[in-house]
């Protein structure tokens, strides 16, 4: 891997560093890569270590992927009640989600921690997020107005709400 125009977030020659700008540890574990930030307290093998590893969010997909209803009492643009989350990688560790929405030009869904997933779509001046935490076999959470590429102001992001989303058969 190469820095510069290629990677202009990263000094050539400096190690990755996560957001506490510490390195981040690589390790051989079960016969895979784990990648390991070691969080906010900046110490290893603690519970606040941020880690990846492929097994365990494959793992995540298969358990969060299905259909779910809910039902949006602010956010107008989602039509129907159908949240469908799919296993199809659409880039590296993010996966598709249905339905799009017209005025929204990308959607994907991504395991966020072992106890939450995130569904986000994105518009140009806006997104809209779901922040959801596993309950039984529903997903509880809020929906959030994102940031957006450009002018703040434009466009109609969601207003926040709580989110149920059960989890149903896929008659689709």
């Amino acid at each position: 891997m190469r820095g510069g125009e290629n990677c202009p977030f990263w000094a050539v020659g400096q190690p990755l560093v996560d957001a506490w700008q510490r390195p981040f540890l690589y390790e051989l574990v079960d016969d895979e890569f784990q990648i390991t930030s070691t969080g906010p307290d900046r110490r290893a093998h603690t519970a606040d270590d941020i880690s990846f590893r492929p097994s365990v969010e494959r793992s995540l997909v298969r358990t969060d992927a299905g259909c779910y209803r809910l039902n949006f009492a602010k956010w107008r643009e989602f039509a129907g009640s159908l949240l469908v989350l799919d296993t199809t990688e659409r880039s590296l560790g993010s996966y598709q989600v249905r339905p799009s929405i017209p005025t929204y030009m990308g959607e994907s869904w991504y395991p966020a921690s072992t106890e939450a997933l995130e569904v986000e779509w994105i518009a140009m001046h806006h997104s809209a997020i779901l922040q959801l935490r596993r309950k039984g076999d529903s997903l509880v959470g809020d929906l959030l107005p994102g940031g957006g590429l450009a002018s703040p102001g434009i466009g109609s992001p969601p207003k926040p709400e709580k989110v149920t989303a059960i989890r149903t058969a896929c008659g689709i």
